[in-house]
């Protein structure tokens, strides 16, 4: 289950970097975080935890905090950013895999 967790999060990371580029902005990749250094679009966050041991300055070292509006995304919910940051919500990751073959559907997990 744990390698479909890191595959969401990694597949959430490519998706929110493809929408950066599709800015002009140019996102960067460490084994434990993906980050943009400049302000993303709307909804989007500027940094992102890639691994349950990310520490928080692997994030905030690489992203714009001199204006308002930086925000994370804790994909793991093992971070703890300080009174500076606020949480503004917190879900679930779910999966539906592929069904095997002959069976004409799987269940969510």
């Amino acid at each position: 289950m744990f390698d479909l967790l890191l595959a969401a999060v990694h597949e959430n990371a490519a998706w929110c970097h493809l929408v950066a580029s599709t800015h002009g902005l140019t996102g960067s990749w460490t084994p434990l975080v993906w980050t943009c250094p400049t302000r993303t679009p709307p909804l989007y966050p500027d940094g992102i935890t890639l691994s349950a041991g990310a520490p928080v300055l692997d994030l905030v070292d690489r992203i714009d905090l001199s204006t308002p509006g930086a925000s994370l995304k804790d994909s793991f919910a093992s971070l703890d950013p300080g009174p500076a940051w606020t949480v503004l919500l917190e879900g679930t990751w779910l999966v539906h895999p592929e069904p095997a073959t002959g069976s004409s559907e799987a269940p969510w997990r």
